[in-house]
């Protein structure tokens, strides 16, 4: 594979120009209402309500602890301390031997608890603990027929890998992130309850959970040099090889090939893996945007080949990296594996 050839293949950037904006997506939810922030929470209150009607209770609960993440995404720290205390009082109310209830209730107060110590205090050992305690109200849940809380699970997964991630502790971190990512791509239940097209709503769904998926992983691990080298990154290859799946019939297929190229590379087969590259069609809006972030370093450092591109190239694969991969001028700067990567 030389330079020049990659060269060739890039002036597909040629022509880009950015598509209008769209409204930006959401946290995971269910089929019900796939983007909506709150609608875990509603869809959980229209479940428990059934058996206890105490509606009034259970939305302060969940108004304190959204109260509670906002205060602590803007680094408020002594009014955090209060919404911590406030919970602090209901977590004293709670009676284990009102199983719904208890679990209904931590699964609301323990997110947001480990966000508190992840983000705010950057105290691991709280954050997993609180991260353990939660994935046990989960399963609870899921096992007394709230479907929905396979969402709720997934989403707990993927936080308690980032959670040992920045720990240090990257075996635990990929084993998270390994179960939920082979869940995420199978047709099967692997070690979950049931399939996850149980409770999908539509295949683009699916793909915006894949995006948000493989994008926490892969650019959480490149933009930490400490955890491994970029193109061959051993949490990365913990997390995604060897998976030994039947893919869910609803991944767009070019998902699939764009996450065998980033494996051939990462497992030191560049040569074959970018040959993949320039005979596929990745780059586009079904394919996550880190699968795509990598292969397009992986073409621009071979053999220097991003040093070659034309001055306005170079500048529409900036813009690309921008406007469709939705990565910001810092993520672009500290990801970078060169100064080939514009």
């Amino acid at each position: 594979m030389n330079a020049s050839r990659i060269v060739d293949y890039l002036q597909l950037f040629e022509d880009y120009a950015p598509a209008p904006e769209k409204e930006p997506p959401g946290q995971v939810a269910s089929k019900s209402n796939n983007f909506d922030n709150g609608h875990i929470f509603y869809a959980l209150l229209e479940y428990v309500i059934k058996e206890l009607p105490e509606r009034e209770h259970y939305t302060y609960c969940y108004c304190i602890s959204q109260k509670l993440l906002r205060v602590c995404r803007a680094k408020e720290h002594n009014v955090a301390t209060y919404f911590v205390d406030k919970i602090g009082e209901q977590y004293n109310r709670l009676n284990q031997d009102l199983a719904l209830e208890y679990h209904s209730l931590q699964s609301i107060f323990n997110p947001v608890m480990a966000y508190y110590h992840y983000y705010l205090r950057h105290d691991y050992d709280n954050a997993e603990k609180y991260m353990l305690v939660l994935l046990d109200n989960i399963d609870f849940l899921i096992g007394h027929g709230f479907r929905d809380g396979m969402f709720m699970k997934i989403e707990q997964y993927l936080n308690t890998s980032r959670v040992y991630f920045n720990a240090g502790r990257y075996d635990e971190s990929a084993r998270y992130g390994r179960e939920v990512m082979r869940y995420l791509l199978s047709n099967a239940k692997e070690t979950f309850e049931f399939p996850f097209s149980d409770v999908l709503a539509s295949q683009n769904q699916l793909r915006s959970i894949l995006d948000l998926f493989f994008n926490g992983l892969i650019f959480k691990a490149l933009a930490n040099p400490e955890s491994g080298s970029f193109f061959q990154h051993p949490f990365l290859l913990s997390v995604f090889a060897n998976m030994d799946i039947a893919y869910n019939e609803l991944i767009a297929p070019d998902t699939v090939k764009a996450l065998e190229i980033f494996l051939l590379i990462s497992e030191g087969k560049e040569e074959e893996g970018l040959d993949m590259a320039i005979n596929a069609n990745i780059f586009h809006e079904e394919v996550p945007a880190s699968l795509q972030y990598f292969v397009l370093s992986a073409l621009l450092n071979h053999q220097n080949a991003g040093d070659l591109l034309s001055a306005s190239l170079k500048d529409n694969i900036r813009i690309y990296q921008e406007k469709a991969l939705k990565l910001s001028v810092a993520q672009i700067d500290a990801l970078r594996p060169l100064s080939a990567i514009i």
